[in-house]
C-alpha cells in the first residue's frame, strides 16, 4: 500500500528544490510533506524497516515543521540513500492500477481507498456517514453515536478502534479526537 500511495503522489519524480522550483514541483513537494505529517504512517515506517533510523528522523523533522509549504523542506530526505533506494522501488513498481475491472474505489479523507461495503460486511462493520465528508468504518458493536446496541457505555476511536469511556473527548490510547 505504501509503494502504491507513493507512486500516486509522484514521490519518485520529486526533485530537490534547487533542481526544480516550478509551481507543479512545489505542489508535489508540499503534497508529499503533508502526507508525511501523519504520525501513524511514521510509526508504521519505523516498524517495517523500509527506511533507516536517520531517514525516519528526517521524516519526523518534516512532519513537525511549522511550514510544510517551504520548498526546501524535503531536500535533506531526498538526498538520503535509503529514500533514493525506496524511490527506485516505487518507480520500478510503476503507477498503481486498480485491481480487477471497473473504476478505482473512491478515496477517503485520509487519502486512502475506501473499504468496499462487502468487505466491511465480512468484518462485521458498518459505514459511519456522520463524520462529515467521507465515510469511516465503524464496528457494529460500537455503542457511541447511537450505534446498533443503542447504549452509550463506550466510544470507539475511529483512528485506532480502542473502546474509550463514553465521557472521553480524546482517545486514551492514540490521543486523537473521538469525533
Amino acid at each position: 500500500v505504501l509503494i502504491s500511495r507513493l507512486s500516486q503522489l509522484g514521490a519518485s519524480s520529486v526533485a530537490p528544490s534547487p533542481l526544480d522550483n516550478s509551481f507543479s514541483s512545489r505542489q508535489a513537494r508540499e503534497k508529499l510533506a503533508r502526507w508525511f505529517s501523519d504520525w501513524h504512517l511514521l510509526a508504521y515506517w519505523s516498524q517495517v524497516g523500509f527506511l533507516g533510523p536517520e531517514d525516519i528522523k528526517q521524516i519526523a523533522r518534516i512532519a513537525t515543521s511549522p511550514n510544510l509549504e517551504e520548498p526546501s523542506i524535503l531536500d535533506p530526505l531526498l538526498e538520503r540513500e535509503g529514500w533514493q533506494t525506496l524511490m527506485a522501488i516505487v518507480s520500478e513498481s510503476g503507477p498503481s492500477k486498480p485491481s480487477g475491472p471497473g473504476p478505482a474505489r473512491p478515496i477517503d479523507n485520509d487519502g486512502f481507498e475506501e473499504i468496499p461495503p462487502e468487505l466491511l460486511d465480512e468484518m462485521g462493520m458498518d459505514v459511519d456517514q456522520t463524520s462529515g465528508g467521507g465515510s469511516r468504518p465503524r464496528s457494529r458493536l460500537d455503542t457511541s453515536a447511537g450505534g446498533p446496541t443503542g447504549g452509550s457505555a463506550t466510544k470507539i476511536c475511529p483512528h485506532c478502534t480502542f473502546e474509550n469511556s463514553a465521557s472521553a473527548v480524546d482517545c486514551d490510547v492514540c490521543g486523537l479526537p473521538l469525533v
